[in-house]
């Protein structure tokens, strides 16, 4: 008989693995899991995130209060994307998190504007949003009013300064129950038909487990000793690198992310409350790192914090990790892919919501 999940091992020291570990404490909390993240370090993470609508999401499950995310990371709110220059010089895209028009005697609104594209005469969508209007004149206020409300036809997503909004998580995990052990993983201990049973840390210690999840980044601690072959897109995703670093407060910023594209990539640029976030998305095999950095300076005088991520697009051929025969499988490894829009967190999230909303073994 298969014996129930009990202790739950995740391995990892971004925001991703607190998020998961507490997630994962939450919604079971019938089971009344014992749940440790194992904080060895790992990885070299971005500056900072531009989440989507759903990371608000994973915030109401855990209780986690957005006055007093916003004041402890300095976040700031974003209502759209703008992409400039990806369909050639002086091109722009506005792609906002909310409805665009409204029905017209129950015909889909995008009737019209293709009519109208047809006709000779297109129309900018963004004209008929809420949101794309106030992203534009930077003003932000949350949906409010019924359902039907055109006050309330739209959502809104955060950029997060990648360290203070790592200790916030990891602070809330912990006041819910959550362990932490700090230290890397030396070595994995798998039972006689493959799965793993336990880990050895570097200090000695061994932390056994009856599912174990990898959140250790792309590098994938546990994912990597399985010799699980990767499905590599970079034939297609050629972009390997991210330079990334904070830089000085923009002047009456709008809740919009920046995308702009470049001969390499792109650069994108997110407003914090007290600072400015950016970075520089690029192929190795079409820009050095040297070079990107000093076009990246040259862009945000007085940078701090630079890093540097190094990264495959592709996945891994086998997307769960195995578990002991007495317990469950483990998570998915994050994928490799480029960052355009916050979507490792997204894809992220909807890999714990899966996990969340599995039938029990």
């Amino acid at each position: 008989m298969t014996r129930p999940v009990r202790q739950v091992v995740v391995v990892g020291a971004e925001a991703s693995a607190w998020l998961a570990a507490a997630s994962l404490l939450k919604a079971m909390r019938h089971r009344q899991l014992e749940v440790t993240v194992v904080d060895g370090g790992h990885g070299v993470a971005p500056c900072g995130y531009s989440t989507l609508p759903s990371q608000r999401g994973i915030h109401a499950l855990l209780g986690i209060s957005e006055v007093e995310l916003i004041r402890r990371t300095a976040a700031t709110f974003k209502l759209a994307s703008e992409h400039v220059g990806w369909r050639g010089e002086g091109s722009r895209f506005l792609h906002v998190h909310g409805e665009i028009g409204a029905e017209v005697s129950g015909t889909p609104f995008f009737k019209y504007l293709q009519l109208q594209a047809i006709s000779g005469k297109p129309e900018d969508p963004a004209q008929y949003s809420v949101a794309a209007l106030a992203a534009r004149n930077a003003r932000f206020a949350r949906p409010m009013g019924d359902d039907k409300s055109l006050t309330a036809a739209f959502t809104y997503g955060y950029h997060l300064e990648e360290s203070a909004y790592r200790d916030f998580v990891r602070a809330h995990a912990l006041a819910m129950g959550v362990k932490r052990v700090t230290a890397a993983v030396g070595d994995v201990n798998f039972a006689e038909d493959g799965n793993i049973y336990s880990l050895r840390l570097a200090s000695g210690e061994w932390i056994p487990g009856d599912l174990f999840l990898d959140c250790s980044g792309s590098g994938g601690v546990l994912a990597s000793r399985l010799g699980d072959e990767r499905e590599d897109w970079s034939a297609w995703l050629p972009c390997d690198r991210q330079l990334s670093g904070r830089a000085a407060p923009m002047a009456d910023p709008p809740a919009v992310t920046r995308t702009l594209a470049h001969a390499a990539g792109w650069r994108w640029t997110a407003p914090l409350a007290n600072a400015s976030m950016t970075g520089l998305v690029y192929g190795s095999a079409f820009q050095s790192d040297d070079a990107a950095a000093e076009q990246l300076r040259g862009l945000a005088p007085g940078l701090v914090d630079m890093r540097l991520s190094r990264f495959r697009s592709g996945r891994r051929a086998a997307r769960l990790l195995r578990g002991p025969p007495a317990g469950a499988r483990a998570c998915p490894a994050r994928r490799g892919a480029p960052r355009l829009l916050g979507g490792g967190l997204a894809r992220r999230y909807r890999s714990r919501a899966r996990m969340v909303q599995a039938p029990s073994p």
